[in-house]
């Protein structure tokens, strides 16, 4: 087997063994870096989504506190009693 793989190794001429280590070694470098840029995009991602769901639901609430001081000034200006059910809610999951 040794003698057979040997003699198969030395019949492929020095141009072909080249180009086959080279095109294997970019292979190998793409892969690696691509691996690599997967792994710090997917970081980066994943950080700034988390940054914009805080974002979103931070004014989310603020015009939600805003809105409620509102329609309190308004029932109390309209004479309204506060004692009345507010109908409209949004809710806001948090993980």
């Amino acid at each position: 087997m040794h003698a057979s793989l040997s003699r198969w190794w030395n019949e492929i001429s020095i141009r072909t063994k080249v180009t086959a280590i080279t095109v294997t070694l970019v292979m190998l470098g793409l892969f690696v870096a691509g691996l690599g840029t997967m792994t710090v995009l997917s970081t980066y991602l994943l950080l700034q989504v988390d940054t914009d769901l805080k974002n979103a639901a931070t004014n989310t609430i603020k015009k939600q506190k805003i809105n409620s001081q509102f329609k309190s000034k308004l029932r109390v200006d309209l004479g309204c009693s506060r004692s009345e059910p507010i109908t409209d809610y949004r809710s806001i999951i948090y993980s």
